[in-house]
C-alpha cells in the first residue's frame, strides 16, 4: 500500500509475497503534467508486472488520469472519480441499485 512513499523498500518486494502494489495518490494526482510523476508511476508499474503483481493506482480524480493509467496498463485504479468511499456493509446494496454492477468487472481489469 502506499508503494514509493514512507519506509517501503525494493528489500521488501524480494523477501514478502506480495501480489499486488498500491501507488499512492501523492504520485498520481499531477500524473497528467508532471513529467517526474509519469518517470515513477512508469517504473512501479513496469516493476510489478516485471515481478508478476498487480497494480493499483489510489486517488484517481480526473478521466485523464484514468486513460493516462489505463493506456500504462494500470491493473485497477481507485478514486473519487469512481466512487466516494463507502462501508463494507454498505457496497452490495450499491452494487445492486446501481448501473456500475453491470461495469464491475470492466473496472477490475484496466
Amino acid at each position: 500500500d502506499d508503494f514509493g512513499t514512507q519506509y517501503s523498500s525494493l528489500a521488501y518486494l524480494k523477501n514478502f509475497p506480495f501480489d499486488t502494489i498500491k501507488i499512492d495518490r501523492y504520485f498520481i494526482k499531477d500524473v497528467e503534467t508532471d513529467e517526474k510523476s509519469q518517470a515513477i508511476v512508469r517504473a512501479i508499474v513496469a516493476l510489478a508486472h516485471g515481478l508478476g503483481m498487480r497494480v493499483t493506482a489510489e486517488g484517481v480524480e480526473t478521466a485523464a488520469q484514468a486513460a493516462w493509467l489505463r493506456k500504462l496498463r494500470c491493473d485497477r485504479l481507485q478514486g473519487n472519480m469512481l466512487g466516494a468511499a463507502m462501508r463494507p456493509d454498505s457496497i452490495e446494496n450499491f452494487l445492486r441499485q446501481s448501473s456500475m454492477a453491470s461495469q464491475w468487472s470492466t473496472l477490475e481489469e484496466f
